[in-house]
Parts: structure tokens; sequence; C-alpha cells
């Protein structure tokens, strides 16, 4: 079973568009320390905690089918936890420095990437990684599109619920697999062959994150179709219409 199969297992749903910002954006311990502080760094960090010994747990799996088994248990509790840090973050912390958080966080990951993961996992895997950080950047601003342009119209929510939960199951997917191969670099654990390919094969559902994001961007703010007004000619514009036909004929 590959992961856009996997995701499908597991439905979920949000509550709002804003939690997209965060969701996908986990501060790391690092830059949590930089620009939280109180007992919101501490539930971060907590957090991070939690999501590392899960993680670590999986990428120590020596085959592909056992780390399916890991990724297939752990997930739900992996998009729990990631969404209950979203749903504390939101009221208490301002929204321009959850994007700051999200930024430096994808900054972080992208320089960590670049440095190691060669060396690590191969010029592929690293050039697949850095990719998917790129992808989940664009998924958040579309998320900043969403979430300034309001609700959505009542006759819309249902479709938006779908949508939210469909983007929110992959982009969750590639992120975890994001968190599998920069937790090998920083734990300097190594990643059997079948088990980086299926995380290779994870990290491709940020592809279809950004589809579902698209769409969430059409329902809240659809482009409107340009209507075109008549345009009323009197026997002056008629006149001049029919010449310059003529003189197209001639040139011709």
């Amino acid at each position: 079973m590959n992961s856009e199969a996997l995701v499908q297992n597991f439905p979920f749903a949000l509550n709002r568009q804003e939690e997209t910002m965060t969701l996908i954006g986990l501060p790391s311990r690092k830059v949590a320390r930089q620009e939280l502080s109180g007992a919101v760094d501490d539930v971060v960090k907590a957090v991070a905690a939690l999501i590392q010994k899960m993680v670590l747990s999986a990428i120590d799996k020596r085959t592909g089918e056992d780390f399916h088994a890991a990724v297939e248990e752990s997930f739900p509790v992996y998009t729990r936890l990631i969404s209950s840090l979203s749903s504390i973050l939101q009221p208490l912390v301002p929204r321009h420095v959850i994007e700051t958080l999200v930024n430096e966080s994808y900054s972080e990951l992208e320089s960590d990437f670049r440095e190691h993961a060669t060396i690590k996992f191969g010029s592929d895997i690293k050039d697949q990684a850095l990719f998917t950080v790129w992808m989940l950047r664009k998924t958040s601003d579309l998320a900043g599109i969403v979430i300034s342009a309001g609700k959505v119209a009542e006759i819309n929510k249902k479709r938006d619920g779908e949508i939210a939960g469909n983007y929110a199951n992959r982009a969750l997917m590639a992120r975890f697999n994001i968190d599998c191969l920069v937790l090998a670099i920083h734990a300097r654990k190594n990643i059997h062959p079948e088990v980086l390919a299926l995380i290779s094969d994870g990290l491709r559902c940020a592809v279809d994150a950004y589809a579902w994001l698209r769409q969430a961007v059409d329902l809240y703010a659809p482009v409107e179709e340009v209507q075109l007004v008549p345009i009323e000619f009197d026997d002056e514009d008629r006149e001049l219409t029919a010449e310059s036909m003529i003189d197209l004929d001639e040139v011709a």
C-alpha cells in the first residue's frame, strides 16, 4: 500500500481553514526557543519530543513492511498531536508570529538537507526533500489567501470540509516523511533502502496537498468572470470600420 492509499484510511477534518498554517509548519524546538516563551514554548517542545520519539521508532525498521506498519499505527497519533498544537497556538500566538515560525522552520529544514542529505541519502533524495519543503512553503502561501478571504459561502461548507481534510492528510503525510529524513540526520541514524523508498513515496503527497489547497482557494476566492460590455457603433464608427476592412483587403 502506498502513502496515498494510506492517508485515505485516516479521515481528518479541520474545524477552520486557519489551522492549515500551523499544521504543516510545526516549529522545531530550536525555532520555538527563539520565538516563544513560557508555557507555549514548553508545549511546543513537548509535542516535538513526542513526535521525535514516534518518528525515530519508525525509521529504525529494517523492512518496508515493518515501516509501513509503524506509519499506519503512528500517523493518526501524529495528526492529532499537530492538530492539538495548532489549536493551542492560534488563540495564544499572533498570526504574524506563527507565520514567522513556519518560515523559519522551513528554512531550518532546507539548511539541514542542503548540508547533510547528499551524504546521508544520496542526491536524488536530497533534491526531492528540498522540493517537498518548497511545495509545503507554497501551500502555506495558499493558506494565507484562504485565511484572508474570510468565511466560505454557506453552500460551499460541506465541500470546504472535504477539501480541508484531504489537504491536511496529504500535507501531514509529506511532513511526517520529511521528519523521518531530518531526524535521521540529527540522530545520525541510517535508513534501510526499503524504508527510504517508502519515505520517498510519502514525500510525493506534498504535490497532492498543494492541489487540494488550490481547490480551497477557488472556493474561497473565485476569480470573477470579466463581463464584456457591448460596444455601440454609430454611423461614423461603422463607416471607418468598413474603410479599414477595404484597406486590409487591398494589402492582402
